[in-house]
């Protein structure tokens, strides 16, 4: 949530949008698909989904690993406070 340009509840805002219009579209488009064109017709166009997904990360990896590295060096400067950190009573 803190590689977008914009602040964290905008990009979590768009992203629960998009994964939940997903979630609402999917098995009542799959079934139209299924009996307008073939019962593999919904499993191909969600192999070609994951495929393009696949791509799209790979051809942006670099900016993967700049929000990867962000997160890191954010994670090594925060304190320490988990459970196992605290002394118990």
């Amino acid at each position: 949530m803190e590689v977008p340009t914009v602040t964290r509840s905008v990009a979590s805002a768009g992203y629960n949008f998009l994964r939940w219009a997903g979630a609402a579209v999917a098995p009542v488009l799959a079934g139209f698909l299924a009996v307008a064109i073939s019962p593999r017709f919904p499993f191909l166009l969600a192999t070609a989904s994951v495929a393009a997904s696949a791509a799209m990360i790979w051809t942006r990896r670099a900016h993967v690993h700049r929000g990867l590295r962000h997160n890191q060096a954010r994670l090594e400067q925060a304190p320490n406070t988990s459970p196992a950190a605290t002394p118990s009573a």
